[in-house]
């Protein structure tokens, strides 16, 4: 090695400071450790406080969102999961009127995904105005991930 060698390499070690690390490697050693730390805080946070009851589901119609154009009627509804654990293809079929005599009928939906404690909204369709009275409403089933 030629003394001008030795004197470059003697010089970078300087300035890179005792350990051989300039401050932008400090600065995204200490970035990098906060990110990691904020995630595994993250990931234990979530572990403590979620529950594990099974999906619970809720129905509620939403007669004052109710409106009719073209002859059909639109009732949207609001479909909540009270539970903690996921449910997929979450089926709901709201019905009224009396169907043996052919003045009723039914209207199906299904959410396909739908979290715990999460709520999504679908619009149910009937030809002709059910009214406030009269409609049930059954979840008929769903799928646990």
């Amino acid at each position: 090695m030629t003394p001008d060698e030795a004197q470059t390499k003697e010089q970078g070690r300087s300035q890179n400071g005792p350990e051989g690390r300039t401050t932008a490697e400090w600065i995204s050693l200490g970035l990098g450790l906060a990110v990691l730390l904020a995630l595994v805080g993250l990931v234990v946070y979530q572990y403590l406080t979620t529950g594990d009851d099974p999906a619970a589901i809720e129905v509620t119609l939403l007669f004052e969102e109710q409106r009719t154009t073209g002859g059909l009627t639109y009732l949207p509804i609001a479909v909540r999961n009270t539970g903690d654990r996921a449910a997929n293809d979450v089926r709901v079929e709201a019905r009224w009127g009396d169907g043996a005599n052919g003045d009723g009928e039914r209207a199906p939906v299904t959410i396909p995904f739908l979290d715990g404690g999460e709520t999504a909204r679908a619009v149910l369709v009937f030809s002709q105005d059910p009214g406030e009275v009269g409609v049930q409403v059954d979840v008929l089933s769903y799928i646990e991930p």
